[in-house]
């Protein structure tokens, strides 16, 4: 009798498997389809801020420092949007401006790349860029240039300085800051990484680019383009110490910027490409759009 109650219990266990098997197995690979999209992701479900729902104030006009304040919804919330760069032809340029050669310089963004290094897996391609248009032969102020090996921040003028070979993972958000003042830095979320020393070489007038170099193809000159995601980007005149820039990383993609006397540029790109520093200097948009599928791969500090 007791056999027959296990064989029992194990026949109506087999039945019950057989019955609802396939439906527990589609469930499962349903939840792990939806997990892979960042459905989980408490970032997926946060609210998130219109374009513009925060900028600088500079009540005596672009360039200056008094009275300078920050408004509107200031309060690191999570961006609708972030600008996505196609690998084939979009890039975003910035007018003019000599603001964007000072002797010491603070450059953050966050960046979320598709592909490892350049945009054939084998080339470089430039990040961000501040360059003279007519440059040929690889002369720039300054710029992120991304290899397969890994992210340099440095300048060129019949060689090059900075620091480099910070690798950034694919498919996952990394928070990236460089300064200068005579010794090229970088920094991986809000963390020291490696050092160089050297001068900017490069001579102006210079535009700032996103996503690509500013140059004429040819003469030494290669023209990769980015494939990933990029947002709020912000430019300073200053050397960001390395609390400011811890700062910023635990402020998360939708932060606002520090010492804003010494800001130049921010782009959140967060549905445009406006500069709400106060400053200005809004890019040009070619071949961007803009994405709200983003937090994937996003982890709030």
């Amino acid at each position: 009798m007791k056999n027959m109650g296990k064989n029992f219990k194990l026949q109506s266990a087999m039945e019950y498997l057989m019955t609802y098997g396939w439906a527990i197995l589609i469930i499962a690979v349903v939840l792990g389809a939806l997990f892979s999209l960042g459905i989980f992701n408490p970032a997926f479900l946060a609210p998130k801020v219109q374009p513009g729902s925060c900028q600088v104030e500079r009540p005596e006009g672009p360039g200056t420092s008094a009275y300078v304040s920050i408004q509107g919804n200031c309060n690191n919330e999570l961006p609708e949007f972030v600008s996505d760069f196609n690998s084939y032809n979009s890039y975003i340029t910035m007018p003019e401006s000599p603001s964007f050669n000072p002797p010491d310089l603070s450059v953050s963004f966050w960046i979320y790349p598709k592909t490892e290094g350049g945009n054939d897996g084998s080339s470089s391609t430039f990040i961000i860029s501040n360059a003279n248009p007519n440059f040929a032969g690889g002369i720039w102020n300054w710029a992120f240039e991304f290899w397969p090996n890994g992210l340099d921040f440095h300048s060129c003028y019949n060689g090059c300085n900075g620091a480099s070979n910070m690798y950034l993972p694919v498919n996952q958000w990394s928070f990236v800051t460089g300064t200068y003042n005579g010794i090229w830095n970088l920094y991986l979320n809000g963390q020291y990484f490696d050092s160089g020393s050297g001068s900017i070489e490069g001579t102006p007038p210079a535009n700032i680019t996103f996503g690509t170099s500013h140059c004429t193809p040819g003469n030494g000159c290669y023209q990769g383009y980015f494939d990933g995601f990029l947002a709020n980007v912000q430019v300073y005149n200053t050397t960001l110490s390395p609390a400011a820039i811890q700062y910023l990383y635990r402020e998360g993609i939708g932060g606002d910027p520090t010492s804003l006397n010494n800001l130049v540029g921010w782009w959140p790109l967060n549905g445009n490409t406006k500069d709400y520093s106060g400053n200005d200097n809004s890019g040009v948009n070619s071949n961007i759009i803009y994405t709200n599928g983003w937090t994937s791969g996003y982890t709030a500090t």
